[in-house]
């Protein structure tokens, strides 16, 4: 038993070296929720919209593998990819794929442009109804997307975001 701790003690920081924060998206562009059905009906239930902004505020880290990440958030858990596509104006392009729970349940892409610590993306995403109750994957919304983040100044990796 201690041996086994042993490991996992020494294979935790292996791990979780390899991701590096990259950012704290306010605005999330997944799972696009908040912004397209949430923020209209601020009049109506201002403490839902709150609850569920701070659902969706997504924190990213950069994995090893050059231009992937992951978005954590409490609504959601993504995998995306990014690329740039002018890297000396600080544009790239990316898709992702997103969870709820770890069942895909969407996907997004976007154009982005990155500026020191800030970043702005506008993109689409498409959402299907499914959940771990229901895995129906029939019925998909398309809706459009917009994320806002702040983190770190980072520079591009060679070839990639």
């Amino acid at each position: 038993m201690s041996a086994l701790l042993s490991l996992l003690l020494l294979a935790g920081p292996a791990r979780t070296a390899a991701l590096v924060f990259d950012r704290v998206d306010l605005v999330s562009e997944d799972p696009a929720t908040w912004l397209n059905y949430d923020v209209p009906m601020v009049g109506v239930n201002t403490t839902t919209v709150a609850v569920r902004w701070i659902e969706q505020v997504k924190v990213s880290w950069r994995l090893p593998v050059q231009g992937l990440s992951i978005g954590t958030s409490l609504a959601s858990l993504s995998v995306f990819w990014e690329h740039p596509v002018w890297s000396t104006a600080g544009i790239s392009a990316g898709a992702g794929l997103q969870t709820a729970l770890l069942l895909p349940r969407g996907v997004f892409a976007d154009v982005a442009w990155r500026k020191g610590r800030f970043r702005v993306a506008a993109g689409v995403g498409a959402v299907s109804g499914a959940t771990w109750a229901d895995l129906d994957w029939t019925a998909w919304n398309v809706v459009p997307t917009l994320g806002l983040g702040v983190g770190r100044c980072m520079p591009p990796r060679p070839g990639g975001v």
